[in-house]
């Protein structure tokens, strides 16, 4: 199996982050996308998670999002996630018990 294309961009603000994540969003760049989170954790500033433009998305990676908002939260620093997906997407998240924002 080869490694699709990645595509997610931070835009650092002052004091803050906005993390744009699209594209292949699932356990072929999981790696490489909690490397970036665990460098925004370590900076310890608010940040925007944005996903969007999924071409595909799977657990692992809605895990990895999770946690890292739940830790950061934990840490008393300000992070939101959310998630403008397809219908079809949108309703297997729904179906699955995942808010769409938190």
């Amino acid at each position: 199996m080869s490694k699709q294309e990645k595509n997610f961009s931070i835009e650092r603000q002052k004091g803050s982050s906005l993390v744009i994540l699209s594209g292949d969003l699932s356990l072929n760049n999981i790696s490489d996308i909690k490397s970036e989170l665990i460098k925004l954790f370590n900076e310890a500033k608010p940040t925007d998670l944005l996903i969007k433009n999924a071409e595909v998305i799977d657990l692992g990676f809605i895990q990895l999002v999770r946690s890292f908002n739940f830790s950061m939260k934990e840490r008393g620093i300000k992070s939101t996630v959310k998630f403008e997906l397809t219908a079809d997407q949108s309703t297997i998240l729904e179906r699955s018990g995942i808010k769409s924002e938190y």
